[in-house]
Formats: structure tokens, sequence, C-alpha cells
């Protein structure tokens, strides 16, 4: 990421304005801003001392608190983590479950939006598996059991409504992301016709791989855009992964997403680095989008 004296989130705020600016002058009403961010905070193990949870959790909810996203799609985490962000982070409700259960039990890919913005009228999970409504199955060749969470929301600021979804595809097995990815978007057909879509999360597929291809195929009805692809300088350096910071930057894949369709536009699009100090709050950059509705 580039050195600048400017802190991000100033950066990212005189962008939303001067497009808000630009609204007003002319006779469209003025849109609302939605940030939106995906992060893989990295499950808690005791073995990445120096950057195990306990050393990094205050840290990693103070980042998120920076920013302020309104929606945060999170990867990776235990039921224990989930607790301390939500202790850390009471301005937001958290939505998600499990993966091992269908409770507590496994890393879950949860949502958390902000209370003082939206409302739920419909949420839902299911397995990235030829069985999704059995918690705890596994599909194809996957290595884990994985999970996708979905809400529709209902945006106070703007009155529209919102379709959320957040996951966290397979590292091992290609054709399970196949597969993933082709569930995925049956389910989208199903539940978010009409809707201002989001997808994101850890796809553990660069954009080389053929499902990151499925996902953002503009020749299908479903397709959806890549938001680091959409605005002409995106901020923070391109890969994601870094393995807390063992992995050099020319050797850091881009593997986490912020996918949107054609009802949102993205204005801003930043990698976050989460690899500076002593102590690394996550082994992923998180992901950062600004975004406003067509």
């Amino acid at each position: 990421m580039k050195s600048s004296s400017t802190p991000l989130w100033s950066k990212l705020s005189a962008i939303c304005l001067l497009v808000l600016g630009v609204y007003a002058c002319g006779v469209q009403p003025a849109p609302s801003p939605l940030l939106v961010m995906s992060f893989n905070i990295r499950y808690d193990n005791p073995d990445d001392a120096p950057n195990d949870w306990t050393h990094r959790k205050d840290s990693l909810a103070a980042l998120i608190r920076t920013y302020s996203p309104d929606l945060l799609g999170t990867q990776e985490v235990l039921h224990q983590q989930l607790t301390d962000l939500k202790e850390r982070l009471p301005e937001y409700e958290a939505y998600g479950v499990g993966r091992l259960d269908g409770r507590q039990q496994g890393e879950y890919a949860a949502i958390l939006y902000r209370r003082d913005r939206f409302s739920v009228e419909d949420a839902g999970y299911f397995w990235l598996s030829d069985q999704p409504e059995v918690a705890g199955s596994m599909g194809w060749d996957a290595a884990c059991e994985r999970i996708a969470t979905w809400l529709i929301l209902q945006d106070e600021k703007t009155s529209r409504r919102i379709f959320l979804l957040n996951t966290h595809l397979d590292h091992v097995g290609g054709e399970a992301r196949k597969r993933s990815a082709e569930l995925i978007k049956s389910r989208l057909n199903r539940l978010a016709q009409g809707l201002p879509v989001i997808v994101m999360g850890d796809f553990n597929a660069a954009p080389t791989d053929p499902v990151y291809r499925m996902m953002t195929d503009e020749t299908d009805p479903l397709s959806l855009r890549d938001t680091r692809l959409e605005v002409k300088q995106p901020e923070g350096e391109e890969g994601t992964f870094h393995n807390f910071a063992r992995l050099v930057a020319s050797d850091r894949p881009r593997i986490d997403y912020i996918l949107k369709n054609q009802y949102l536009e993205t204005l801003h699009q930043e990698h976050i680095a989460t690899d500076r100090g002593a102590v690394c709050l996550s082994d992923h950059h998180a992901v950062l989008a600004c975004l406003i509705y067509r």
C-alpha cells in the first residue's frame, strides 16, 4: 500500500463526499454510500503466536471500528471470536451459525450489520454440498465443511432492500469450489431476483481460477462484477493473503472479494493492510468497497 499522510478513512470519506457533491449539484437526489467489508479474521489458533487471537482481537476490532462498515462479512470466525467481536462492536448485530452443527460448533461465515441502519426481512444459511440443508455436510472433493450465510435487509436510510451473501470456499477441492459457485448462483436466482446483490468472502481462488470466471461471467444474467475492477485506482496491494506477513508482496494471491450486481455502483475499493506492526491482525488483508444504489 502506498504511504500517505492522509488517514485512509479520511481519504475514503473525501471520495464519497466528492461523488455526493456531484449528485447534489444536479437534479438527482444524493445517494447514501454503503460501506461494505469482507474480512477473513483467521480462526483462533494458539499455534499462531505471537499473532494468536488473544494478542490481536482488540486491534482487529479497532480496525473495523475505524472504517465503520455498514455491512461486514467475516470468515473463519469461531464462536468465542464472534462473542469477542460483538462485545467490542455493540453497534452491530450479527447473524450466522457454526458450520459443523448449525449452531455454535466450527467456523462461522457470520454477517455483521449496523443496527441503526438495517432491519432483517429474511435470513438463512446453507452448506456448500449436495445436501445443502444438512448441517455439517461436506461437498464433493472439499477438505472441510463449508457454509454460506445470507440476509435480505431493509436499508432504513434509503428504503431499499438488499441481498447479501457471505461465504468461504474450500481451499483444496477445485470441484468443490466450482460446484459451490453453481449452488450459490442457484440460490441467488431463487432468493434475490430484482434486488441489489452483494456476494463476498474468501473464495480461495485467484482471478485466473474457473470459479472466479464463473462468478463474474458477463454472459450470465446473474453476472456479478468485481468491485476492484470497477474503479480506476483501487487502493492497497493487489494480493489479499499474506500468511501473517510470511509471503512477499509478489507472492500474495488475491483470493478475497466483494462482488455486486448491476443495481449497485462502486465508488471506491481497497485492500486494507493487516500485516503492519509486531502483531498481524490477520493472515488476510481486509477488503473494503464503497457502493451506492443505482
